[in-house]
């Protein structure tokens, strides 16, 4: 009995990530100069977000942003941290359904990392049926009916802060390869003296 349990906890441990539903899709690109794109769509489940006037947002955690391009029918806030909140405008609903949509920023850092973890963005709205009806998570009666509101948290590729030591490393180099020049040009003097 005892060796049945710990095959089912390492059953369980092993495919929990395989059970985990996700309703959006991102994937994330740059061009190489600090402009960062995200197409937000559906994903395989049979739900998507939606939402209307600042209900349905997408949050991307970001560093250095200079500017960001909304799709028609969006605003974005770039907040103190460099977090940046799209928020939905249209008065009339709006899906993250299997259309993608793209959300940019531009970035005054080149380099690029992996936002996990803590630092992950997130899409925040009702949850839709796939033929664009409210999910409802209880029984609808005349008196209530309970709508899902949720978010979603996703991975993405985003800017990253040069570290200091690259700075110091450019300094170093520089100087030495000024310091290199300058002898080179004293034994030119010298040598033709």
């Amino acid at each position: 009995m005892k060796t049945l349990i710990i095959f089912l906890a390492m059953f369980v441990l092993v495919f929990t990530n395989i059970s985990v539903g996700s309703l959006v899709s991102v994937i994330s690109s740059n061009n190489g100069s600090g402009l960062f794109t995200y197409k937000i769509s559906a994903n395989e489940e049979p739900y998507f977000f939606g939402g209307d006037t600042n209900l349905l947002k997408i949050v991307i955690p970001s560093e250095g942003v200079i500017s960001t391009f909304d799709p028609p029918g969006w605003t974005s806030v770039i907040d103190i941290n460099d977090t940046v909140i799209w928020k939905c405008t249209n008065s009339a609903l709006w899906y993250v359904d299997n259309s993608a949509h793209e959300f940019s920023l531009q970035s005054s850092f080149l380099l690029v990392t992996n936002y996990i973890g803590t630092d992950m963005g997130f899409v925040q709205g009702e949850i839709y049926n796939t033929n664009y009806s409210l999910y409802n998570s209880a029984p609808t009666n005349a008196t209530a009916s309970i709508n899902t509101v949720g978010y979603e948290r996703f991975e993405f590729e985003g800017p990253m802060i040069p570290e200091p030591c690259f700075y110091l490393l450019f300094i170093i180099c520089y100087l030495l390869i000024g310091n290199l020049i300058r002898t080179i040009k004293m034994l030119f003097i010298r040598h033709n003296v």
